[in-house]
């Protein structure tokens, strides 16, 4: 699927897309790579599970739930 459909599919504009692919998914991307490889780093690793549970929700998490500060 293209950024223009996918966009379409989404109701965003092509930009939003461009900009969740250079930025937001390609975070993801290397954590579920992490998780699907195993790595030795604790708090990595808790962070990649808690990303997948997220994943798996219907809803978002809210500011500030994601990452502790």
């Amino acid at each position: 699927m293209g950024q223009k459909t996918f966009a379409k599919a989404m109701g965003v504009p092509e930009y939003q897309v461009s900009r969740w692919k250079n930025g937001f998914f390609s975070q993801v991307s290397m954590m579920l790579a992490v998780l699907e490889y195993g790595i030795e780093d604790e708090e990595m690793a808790e962070l990649t599970r808690r990303l997948a549970t997220y994943l798996t929700k219907e809803k978002a998490p809210k500011n500030g739930e994601f990452f502790e500060a």
